[in-house]
């Protein structure tokens, strides 16, 4: 699921990406919409997409598969929705670093490999981190703290991984539409 949730960076990319393509930005401007409204609309299209993805995993994976989501819905919830923000931000803050949409996909691409990698889609946690470069790097990335926290919250397990992954997703959201807010004065 948190491999599943990264792609929504790939859906908020492109969608600011054809905005400036099918000029929908001019006349998005000529209508008064700030920077900042046009922004939050393509992030809060990547939280209403990811948040289906995740009602339809958990009433699929709860209902069909029967799989046992834990005592910490709550919880859990509030860690995918943070690398929910977190993959829609990536997704509009990278379009906007390039004006090729090529290249910015490239690069999500990259670092949805990258992430995935580093969060354990790929290889055990415990392999990840027995070399001192990866561990380190893991350490930084959102979707370990996340994956981690999930298994955590979902086994009964009591951690503060949830508040640690919760923070990384947000506060890593913050500095990318910070950027987003600064690129998007020359780009929108």
């Amino acid at each position: 699921l948190v491999l599943i949730i990264l792609y929504i960076s790939q859906i908020t990319s492109v969608s600011m990406y054809r905005e400036r393509i099918d000029n929908t930005l001019i006349r998005l401007r000529t209508a008064k919409a700030s920077n900042f409204s046009i922004l939050i609309s393509k992030i809060v299209l990547g939280i209403i997409i990811g948040s289906i993805q995740v009602i339809i995993v958990y009433l699929i994976s709860s209902t069909i598969l029967k799989v046992n989501w834990g005592e910490n819905l709550l919880e859990i919830i509030m860690v995918l929705l943070s690398l929910i923000i977190f993959s829609s931000v990536l997704g509009v803050s990278t379009s906007l670093m390039f004006k090729d949409n090529k290249t910015a996909i490239s690069l999500i691409n990259i670092l949805l490999i990258l992430f995935g990698f580093l969060g354990g889609a790929y290889l055990p946690i415990s392999l990840i981190k027995s070399t001192a470069v990866t561990n380190i790097l893991c350490q930084i990335t959102p979707t370990y703290w996340a994956n981690i926290s999930l298994l955590s919250l979902s086994t009964g397990i009591s951690t503060n991984y949830h508040i640690i992954s919760i923070i990384i997703s947000l506060e890593l959201s913050l500095i990318l539409f910070s950027y987003s807010l600064i690129a998007s004065k020359g780009r929108c």
